[in-house]
């Protein structure tokens, strides 16, 4: 068996300690289980009470953990391009401290998390991967970063990889022509390297038989409408959620005046939570006496959560991104699962060469269209009373691989 599962949730909502109590019931059952978090807030040592590093540590029989540390991360993944950056940025003035903290490029952070992940994944060592992500927001870019490392590598690698066909005269000529020293192809190497794990980042997390993402919520109108969006963005860019957790419940042995009008509000969003989020499972968790903190409290919460039954097994399996051939014609469909949006928060689509770029509120997203799909043209978009969008590639009229805003139906 192998899996991963990620977690996360809006601030506050418990994430970090249903995700521990996730790995603890895993590796109580047998299977050999490491617990990532890929939060800097390192809130997964302050639930198991214990110090934690930036590598795997065994904490108990069969489960591992540690803490993502982007500087360690940078100089495990990629220290000959972090040294060569350092290098530019020394070029122009600053120090080395102030070069090796700049050469830290925006988003490695999150991808420094993904890399961890994979190498995880690929050792073979563990059974079951469990992270415990940052709030939904960084997730939400964390999870993003294969598509759009995917894009950068298109439009920076390919031209970066032509500097090393640079004849000699030119490339000892390179601080005067570039004003930086040019990369050596050792450097390149690691950046094909690089974006080579990142493309099978992409297959590994958007694969709904090994990957699960689970989204950690409260009773509470706001944290609601939080999760609803995480939920729709998830989908969007064709992540497989298999379930909602409903954390910190009011339980019916609790007394008083205060704890009776909790639960009634608590009921009214439960219920709300249950019709928005269907078909999902919907997980509950009642609210402890005490601060959920060490091995024996989150014990306590894995029994609640999921009793005797494995916590590592796919409670639901939904595609959410599809290209069929309509069955009435010799059009092809792309479909896209965008749920809790309204049709007039989907502008018009544009495709731009091989790509089709679909924007939903503030959110955008790049699709490579397969060779099939780039010969044709865009004939409508629509978005269906169950949430898909819908666009629809016809056969003929084809017009040209340049930029064109798409009239479709909405």
């Amino acid at each position: 068996m192998h899996k991963v599962l990620f977690f996360t949730g809006k601030g506050g909502t418990g994430k970090t300690v249903i995700a521990t109590a996730t790995a603890l019931q895993s590796a109580r059952s047998g299977l050999k289980t490491v617990v990532v978090s890929t939060d800097p807030a390192h809130s997964l040592a302050d639930s198991l009470d214990m110090d934690l590093g930036p590598e795997p540590r065994e904490i108990l029989t069969n489960l591992w953990a540690q803490e993502s540390d982007v500087l360690h991360n940078m100089k495990r993944h990629w220290g000959r391009v972090q040294r060569w950056l350092a290098a530019i940025f020394m070029e122009h003035g600053l120090n080395r401290m102030e070069a090796e903290e700049v050469a830290v490029l925006p988003g490695f952070e999150e991808l420094g998390s993904l890399l961890w992940v994979s190498e995880l994944y690929k050792s073979g060592q563990y059974e079951v991967i469990v992270v415990d992500c940052s709030p939904t927001a960084e997730t939400l870019r964390l999870l993003s970063v294969p598509e759009v490392g995917q894009w950068w590598v298109n439009k920076f690698l390919q031209p970066l990889s032509k500097t090393q066909r640079l004849p000699s005269m030119l490339r000892y000529g390179a601080d005067a022509v570039f004003d930086m020293p040019l990369p050596e192809k050792e450097v390149v190497r690691d950046f094909y390297d690089l974006f080579g794990e990142i493309k099978d980042i992409s297959s590994l997390v958007t694969n709904p038989e090994v990957t699960g993402l689970r989204l950690v919520l409260n009773p509470e109108k706001m944290v609601i409408k939080e999760t609803q969006r995480a939920y729709t963005y998830f989908n969007f860019y064709g992540y497989s959620v298999d379930s909602v957790i409903c954390n910190k419940l009011i339980p019916q042995e609790a007394e008083g005046s205060y704890c009776e009008e909790m639960r009634q509000t608590q009921g009214k969003y439960l219920k709300l939570i249950e019709e928005d989020f269907w078909p999902l499972p919907i997980l509950k968790v009642p609210m402890l006496k005490s601060e959920v903190v060490g091995i024996a409290a989150l014990e306590e919460i894995a029994a609640l959560l999921y009793g005797q039954t494995n916590p590592c097994e796919t409670l639901i399996t939904e595609r959410t991104f599809e290209i069929e051939q309509d069955k009435q014609s010799t059009d092809y469909l792309l479909k896209l699962k965008v749920p809790f949006i309204s049709k007039t928060s989907i502008p018009p689509l544009i495709r731009v060469g091989e790509e089709l770029v679909i924007q939903v509120s503030n959110w955008k997203r790049n699709i490579l269209l397969p060779k099939e799909l780039q010969e044709r043209e865009i004939s409508g978009a629509k978005l269906t009373d169950d949430q898909w969008l819908v666009v629809r590639f016809k056969r003929e009229g084809y017009l040209s691989p340049n930029a064109s805003r798409v009239l479709g139906k909405r």
